[in-house]
């Protein structure tokens, strides 16, 4: 019976030790979320914002019914689709491609914009902006428009919008609106928008870190060679070899990047839950597909909601080997074609090859056009390589 009595204290002894260890996690986590929450409170929009890069996608919207005279009611909120539209990418407290403004000249450049509308246009109060915010549940109020930061695009168009930013939300208010009606339906409000965690480069890689050859299967492999990337596609009649260059994005102005494709293939590779941030990406792209080079030792390739991972291989496999003669073809375009770049070389059935010339390999940022290639024949003679146009 004393033995019994003996094993009951034990047993309540470590149900008393494990509720008090229990109880000690369960403490200890909600005030690590309670710290979080406040230190999410206590840094500033403008310090969110101000930030090197960040990369923000859409999560939700509010819209509202505005009556002719401006009053906005039966506010709605809702999710957006799970498709990411065009990012919005800040970097050091600019909108990427966009000049900062005060709302002086944000309200005076909607003024012009506006005038000779047929529309009314209604100016959000402050009260109104707060009401939107509320709906958008942010958790934030504003005091003067000055809490809001606002862009423009070049001298003349203007981004209608008042950016503010908390935790990991970004949200986008109207600031002016028209009237509702059975045709247009509501007015946007607010677009809220949200900062994941994406995979990306992590550190900056150089040139010599990425040559060689990548693959991803024996018939699925690219090689990189002095800041290029080369893919051969092989079939019983002919060999077809395409490059294009491998892009430091570090080495590009803000404003070069910003005003070229960058935003839309950013916003591609946010749909697979990658990112290209400026600072570390060594990235090509082949018009059809985007190369992403996360380590020396990893690559992905990005088309639509598909990815493919490459690894780092000592050997080409059978898709990435290219002729002699089209590495000849090749290195007699580059010395001889001044301003413009062959950007493919096909092997013909008379021995000789087509060439095709483009005004750039720089295919992430800028765009080939199919009414500016120049065709042209080449032919290998006692190792000389001569070009006519086709």
């Amino acid at each position: 019976m004393k033995q019994v009595k003996i094993i009951m204290a034990a047993a309540v002894v470590v149900l008393v030790v494990a509720l008090g260890v229990w109880g000690f996690t369960s403490l200890s986590r909600q005030t690590q979320r309670a710290t979080e929450q406040r230190q999410a409170r206590t840094v500033t929009s403008k310090q969110i914002l101000n930030a090197k890069q960040t990369f923000w996608d859409s999560q939700a919207n509010v819209t509202a019914q505005s009556s002719s005279k401006g009053v906005l009611s039966h506010y709605k909120y809702a999710k957006s689709e799970s498709v990411v539209a065009t990012p919005w990418i800040f970097h050091k407290g600019q909108l990427g491609g966009y000049t900062r403004i005060g709302y002086t000249e944000l309200k005076a450049r909607l003024r012009r914009l506006s005038s000779g509308s047929t529309t009314k246009t209604h100016f959000a109060t402050i009260k109104q902006l707060n009401r939107a915010l509320a709906h958008a549940k942010a958790g934030l109020t504003i005091k003067k428009y000055s809490d809001l930061l606002y862009y423009r695009n070049g001298t003349v168009s203007v981004q209608g919008t008042g950016f503010i930013a908390r935790g990991n939300h970004l949200y986008a208010l109207s600031m002016t609106y028209g009237s509702s009606s059975d045709e247009l339906g509501d007015v946007d409000v607010a677009q809220i928008y949200t900062r994941k965690e994406y995979q990306a480069p992590r550190r900056h890689l150089s040139q010599a870190q990425i040559a060689g050859y990548w693959s991803a299967g024996n018939y699925d492999a690219v090689q990189v060679q002095d800041g290029q990337l080369f893919s051969v596609n092989s079939t019983s009649s002919m060999t077809s070899a395409s490059r294009f260059n491998v892009q430091d994005l570090a080495k590009i102005s803000t404003q070069k990047l910003y005003a070229s494709n960058y935003a839309t293939r950013v916003a591609e590779a946010m749909t697979v839950g990658y990112t290209i941030p400026q600072a570390t990406s060594l990235v090509a792209n082949d018009i059809e597909y985007t190369y992403l080079f996360l380590s020396a030792n990893k690559m992905v390739r990005i088309k639509g909601n598909a990815v493919t991972t490459f690894t780092k291989s000592q050997t080409s496999g059978t898709a990435a080997k290219m002729t002699p003669a089209i590495k000849a073809v090749f290195a007699a375009a580059d010395k001889q074609k001044q301003g413009e770049y062959a950007d493919s070389v096909s092997s013909l059935s008379d021995g000789t090859y087509e060439v095709v010339f483009v005004h750039t390999l720089d295919t992430f940022t800028e765009t080939n056009y199919m009414d500016q290639r120049n065709y042209q024949q080449a032919t290998i003679h006692d190792d000389q390589v001569t070009f006519k146009e086709m």
